[in-house]
């Protein structure tokens, strides 16, 4: 009785394939999840390295105390003229936004790409600090 399969045998067979295919299904499609996911953490990493970096730069005795100097410094060297705004992205080698203000919306510092673009900030992380006893926001946008 050559060529003859069992009915269980083609059964089990066609469980074991379903299995393996919704298996595989489920991988491959758990994988651009992930790859955001990643992104995602990426950016907020970054954001704050990059947050970390101007607040040592513009602190002055204290953490957490920015020196208004070092920020009128910062604007005037950075951010606003010709080509302030490709010096300030070479500086970071990133594309993002720096924005420094008080509580009541007083703008001490704002670095922006010269034209209004499409390009929002992708992940935007405020950090909290003091100029002049006073609390200030900043907020770091990073462009992707």
């Amino acid at each position: 009785m050559k060529g003859i399969i069992n009915i269980e045998f083609v059964i089990s067979l066609l469980v074991f394939i379903s299995t393996v295919s919704f298996v595989s299904m489920m991988v491959i499609n758990s994988f651009p999840a992930l790859r955001y996911e990643a992104l995602s953490n990426d950016m907020k990493s970054k954001a704050y390295q990059l947050s970390n970096v101007i607040l040592a730069n513009f602190s002055g005795q204290e953490t957490y105390a920015l020196d208004m100097n070092r920020i009128n410094e910062m604007k005037n060297n950075y951010c606003y003229g010709p080509d302030a705004y490709e010096a300030f992205r070479n500086l970071f080698s990133e594309n993002l936004i720096l924005e420094i203000e008080q509580l009541d919306g007083t703008t001490l510092i704002s670095c922006k790409p010269p034209v209004e673009t499409r390009l929002k900030p992708e992940f935007t992380l405020k950090r909290f600090a003091t100029v002049n006893n006073e609390i200030i926001i900043m907020s770091i946008g990073i462009i992707r």
